[in-house]
């Protein structure tokens, strides 16, 4: 799976009384699917999944499989206190038709074992989860809420052949260029579309489909079949190193500077539009015109690094935020002005 470009995290919206609103959740990946976005990120960034329910998480999780368009990467955080949690939420992605999972270190006690446990766990993850693992490090804020992983650690698993890369929280990019240096072994072959795109699962079911309706129609079988229009899926084979998506705040272009494929910023749920635009320029060579999009973008990424203010924003721009859920409150009326103030003329 190729890791390319912007990553949006998804929200998870509610009902004045805190239950679960899958519609508006739906509503919201189907706006997405409609942005230049590269994937999705489920029950990561802003997300809230603190407060979801094993079976809300698996809600979650089917909802947005079915709204998201095919050619959306999806990434789910699967990441539990126990490895049995873990694995069985990534089952559920894996039938939900996600492409990746993330996985965060579990919350061990600090002990001289520490790292052989958390390495020993996320080892375990990748020997069985259905789906390519990418390992999660944070810092602890709600843009990368768990703990960091070493570099030692990182690149010890990189070797795994199912983990297939990591997202790190990189505020300080020279962690980056570390990470970079210490898995450059690794040379992995990814699928990718006939322009050097991402291949995702549900775009291969697809072309399955259309080539089982072609034959029912040759065939001539009692079974009803409808011919498609859809063209065929041209892949071809990408040579790609260990892939690291940066989940950054605010400066994406410090990321892709440092070499980084894909980049993961938390205000993008609320203005995807203006975030692709730091990307896109990046990719066209333009570090100019990249910078200038990305410091229009620092006042905003600094006053939306919290849920609430992330939700706000995506309600004045279209996509449903709504209310969080308690214990996490809502954003308070002096901070909504400044939020107005910095969203005014910001595209979507």
């Amino acid at each position: 799976m190729l890791l390319e470009g912007l990553f949006l995290p998804l929200t998870t919206p509610f009902h004045p009384d805190g239950r679960l609103n899958l519609r508006k959740l739906a509503h919201n990946v189907s706006l997405y699917s409609k942005t230049p976005a590269a994937g999705l990120v489920a029950l990561g960034p802003g997300s809230e999944a603190l407060l979801l329910s094993p079976q809300e998480r698996d809600e979650v999780l089917r909802t947005i499989g079915r709204a998201a368009a095919a050619e959306k990467v999806l990434l789910a955080d699967v990441s539990s206190q126990s490895l049995r949690a873990t694995l069985e939420l990534a089952e559920t992605a894996a039938a939900a038709g996600f492409d990746a999972v993330l996985v965060q270190p579990p919350a061990v006690p600090v002990v001289a074992q520490r790292e052989e446990a958390v390495s020993l766990y996320l080892q375990m993850v990748a020997d069985r989860a259905p789906l390519p693992v990418l390992l999660a490090s944070g810092n602890g804020t709600p843009a990368a809420p768990g703990p960091a992983l070493s570099v030692e650690t990182i690149a010890r698993l990189a070797q795994h052949a199912n983990v297939l890369g990591a997202v790190i929280a990189a505020e300080h990019t020279a962690v980056l260029g570390t990470i970079r240096e210490a898995t450059q072994s690794v040379q992995r072959d990814v699928t990718v579309t006939h322009v050097f795109a991402a291949v995702t699962g549900r775009m291969q079911q697809q072309a399955e489909s259309t080539v089982l309706d072609a034959e029912s129609l040759v065939r001539g079988s009692g079974t009803v079949a409808v011919a498609t229009s859809r063209p065929p899926l041209r892949t071809r084979t990408r040579r790609v190193g260990f892939q690291v998506v940066a989940c950054v705040a605010t400066h994406m272009l410090d990321a892709l500077q440092a070499g980084v494929g894909a980049v993961l910023p938390l205000l993008g749920a609320s203005v995807p539009q203006a975030a692709f635009e730091v990307v896109a320029a990046w990719k066209d060579g333009d570090a100019a015109l990249a910078a200038e999009k990305q410091e229009r973008l620092l006042p905003l990424a600094a006053a939306m690094q919290e849920e609430a203010a992330l939700k706000y924003g995506c309600d004045r721009n279209g996509y449903f935020g709504g209310w969080p859920r308690l214990p996490i409150l809502p954003v308070a009326a002096e901070q909504r002005a400044e939020l107005d103030r910095l969203l005014a003329g910001m595209r979507a």
